[in-house]
């Protein structure tokens, strides 16, 4: 199931968390976010979360999130063709030493085709 999040085209895999604060192009990260990121970090209360900036592109703020239970197909049938987000996963995996849960965090970019010129670039910075 791993392989398949890295077989996705146009996915880029960050390999930390994105930060919880201010970043340097002055897109804010909303209170809400915070909470429930804690939430879904510590209580497991999502499969999955995905983020975008609000309307105006000064804040980054929760669009959607999956139940516990939800399979990875809703995860990506949640991701849109034609704007940035970003989001985070719960992937759970089995080991020889057995079942194992990791956080994989995407920044979501579609391929130019699919993403109109009037996307925000601040998406890729934040």
């Amino acid at each position: 199931m791993l392989r398949s999040f890295l077989s996705l085209p146009c996915l880029r895999v960050r390999a930390h968390p994105p930060c919880l604060s201010k970043s340097n192009t002055g897109v804010n990260v909303n209170q809400a976010v915070i909470t429930e990121f804690n939430e879904f970090k510590l209580r497991s209360k999502y499969r999955y979360m995905v983020f975008k900036l609000n309307d105006k592109n000064e804040e980054v703020v929760i669009d959607k999130t999956g139940a516990p239970g939800a399979p990875y197909s809703e995860f990506v049938a949640s991701l849109p063709d034609n704007d940035c987000r970003y989001a985070v996963y719960n992937a759970e995996y089995s080991t020889d030493d057995g079942e194992r849960a990791k956080f994989v965090f995407f920044l979501w970019y579609p391929c130019p085709p699919f993403l109109p010129p009037s996307s925000p670039m601040p998406a890729g910075f934040s």
